[in-house]
């Protein structure tokens, strides 16, 4: 089974190849995700953005000004926010 660090890797070189990018919005993971997609030199071709935030008060789902233009239902459908 392969690593996660693994596919990440594969992903930010096939983002690259393609011409493509990437950005992240993370509350829970602290930035892990970022940092393993952006562990791979080159990678500042795929990641164009990266938010941490220690809560997602950043993403107010009642908030049509909130930062991310995100509907509540998709927010909440994770279980997550509610």
């Amino acid at each position: 089974m392969n690593k996660p660090e693994t596919n990440y890797a594969s992903l930010t070189s096939k983002l690259i190849e393609r011409g493509l990018t990437i950005s992240t919005m993370e509350s829970c993971t602290a930035g892990l995700i970022a940092t393993l997609i952006t562990n791979l030199d080159g990678s500042s071709k795929a990641m164009i953005g990266v938010g941490v935030t220690g809560s997602l008060g950043i993403v107010d789902p009642d908030n049509s000004d909130s930062v991310l233009k995100i509907s509540k239902q998709v927010l909440c459908s994770s279980g997550n926010l509610q």
